[in-house]
């Protein structure tokens, strides 16, 4: 046999062996993908108040080094809407007897206390107008306490969320109307909000200030609002899927697939089509619930600044949802 004839079933030996390899490296990756991405492919976040993303100049300069993940879970919703009958149950557990309004949106109205449900969201809201505005301090941390009590006491599970007393919002009366107040002087309501986890991360809705759920109260703890995210997740029902390295993350691919979201209350309320640029300075990972779709999914949080206006220019904030799994494993 030729020296020629050994190099050449060396190489046509070499090449089968890399073939091989490669058909069970791609085997094994189909097999693993299928047990660890649990759901497949899923759809993309759907926000109705979302806003596209015009501003020519987007650009990036993160000023944080967060540990960047490689996989992250997923998390399947078994239950967000609610029954009529469910929601009747969940009235008389408030307080309320009577017969309630509407069909989608069910209202109780009693007295000066009123409670809306809506079935297909899942959100309850509660107020009792007849709690008077009270002057004052305020202990963050145990009117939370209270909050918490209030819900449990209504039937409203507070089973895995956390108060958030760092980020409570004060509110004072300016002839007829409520404010949010910076100042800690004159307040007359406290407004606790409760973040839902899901593993160290925290639930967001398409109002990036809103939480699972929150209790505003005045400083001798009597509830005057309530609202309640209702949703239970399968958390042993999981999918974990590779997740977007940050650094890829480009203005090109904010302006495609990032959702402009901004407050739909307090004093940073803007038009988003007047943003004439965006620079991205930090990031941070969380859950979006759409309210629609049947699962969690991750995102990246993006926060910066924009400048705003046509003839004078003004910096607010701005937050971006950007998904946060892989482009593959989204449709």
């Amino acid at each position: 046999m030729t020296i020629y004839n050994k190099k050449l079933i060396i190489l046509i030996s070499a090449a089968l062996l890399l073939v091989l390899i490669g058909a069970a490296a791609f085997f094994l990756t189909r097999v693993l993908n299928k047990v660890d991405t649990l759901f497949g492919i899923i759809d993309r976040p759907k926000i109705t108040s979302m806003t596209s993303l015009s501003p020519k100049k987007i650009s990036i300069e993160f000023i944080s080094s967060r540990e960047k993940l490689k996989t992250i879970k997923v998390y399947g919703v078994s239950k967000r809407t609610i029954s009529k009958k469910e929601a009747i149950k969940t009235a008389l557990a408030i307080g309320f007897k009577t017969n309630p309004e509407g069909k989608s949106i069910v209202t109780w109205k009693e007295g000066k206390r009123i409670l809306r449900i809506n079935l297909e969201s899942g959100r309850l809201d509660y107020q009792n107008q007849s709690i008077k505005p009270v002057k004052g301090s305020f202990s963050k941390e145990k009117l939370a306490q209270i909050a918490e009590k209030f819900l449990n006491q209504k039937g409203l599970s507070t089973k895995g969320l956390n108060a958030d007393t760092k980020h409570a919002l004060l509110f004072e009366v300016r002839g007829t109307t409520l404010y949010a107040t910076n100042n800690t002087s004159n307040p007359v309501y406290v407004d606790i909000g409760f973040n839902r986890k899901l593993g160290d991360y925290t639930l967001f809705y398409q109002n990036p200030t809103e939480t699972s759920a929150s209790v505003m109260l005045n400083k001798n703890g009597q509830v005057f609002k309530a609202v309640y995210h209702i949703i239970t997740t399968n958390k042993v029902n999981t999918g974990i899927y590779p997740v977007t390295n940050v650094n890829n993350i480009s203005p090109r691919k904010i302006k495609a697939h990032g959702i402009l979201v901004h407050p739909q209350s307090g004093n940073d309320i803007f038009d988003p089509n007047l943003i004439r640029a965006i620079i991205v300075e930090d990031y941070f990972l969380g859950y979006l619930d759409d309210q629609k779709s049947r699962y969690l999914q991750p995102i990246y949080v993006l926060r910066g600044v924009g400048e705003i206006g046509k003839t004078t220019i003004e910096t607010v904030g701005i937050t971006i949802y950007f998904p946060a799994l892989e482009e593959t494993w989204l449709k």
